[in-house]
């Protein structure tokens, strides 16, 4: 089942992902491991769905996989989406899956390598501090606005908003996209 998934973006100095994660950690919020995540973004073979504002990705885990639908974004103050997301398994699975869809005229579009690690709160806010190949730093937080808005505040992230998804900056750094 879908859900709309409401969340934020702020571009960091990779210097401050320890005091951030500290400043959490002291907050009450749970940490996890240090994973890393590769993004395998598909495009439909009868139209561009970064055009449409959409994605279909497949992300790798080191144990298992999910594949991901996300749909244009609402009109909000924060990046407000609709999302259709299913656990594979395996990385094996994933790896089977991005296949499975190359056959059916897909094309893998672009790879997104990071090094991500997960804080929840007991409310449910999730933050990810992450470290994107070839893009630099960022702090993730999903949740209400409301409370997107007042975590931003208290971490200092406030002026820091990136609208982009990391696709766009992606591809905006190879100069393979012109909104």
């Amino acid at each position: 089942m879908g859900r709309v998934e409401v969340e934020a973006k702020f571009s960091i100095d990779c210097k401050d992902l320890e005091t951030i994660a500290s400043r959490l950690k002291d907050m009450g919020f749970e940490g996890s491991r240090v994973e890393q995540e590769i993004d395998v973004y598909l495009d439909h073979p009868c139209y561009s769905v970064v055009e449409r504002d959409e994605a279909i990705r497949v992300r790798l885990y080191r144990d298992y996989a999910m594949i991901t639908y996300k749909g244009p974004r609402m009109s909000s103050k924060v990046k407000a989406r609709f999302e259709v997301e299913a656990r594979l398994a395996s990385t094996r699975d994933g790896e089977a899956i991005i296949e499975l869809l190359e056959r059916l005229g897909f094309k893998s579009a672009l790879k997104i390598i990071k090094r991500r690690i997960y804080f929840r709160s007991s409310t449910g806010l999730i933050v990810s501090l992450d470290r994107v190949e070839n893009l630099g730093c960022f702090v993730e937080i999903e949740g209400s606005e409301s409370e997107i808005r007042r975590l931003s505040r208290v971490l200092g992230l406030e002026g820091k908003e990136v609208e982009k998804t990391y696709v766009e900056l992606l591809l905006e750094s190879m100069g393979g996209f012109n909104p």
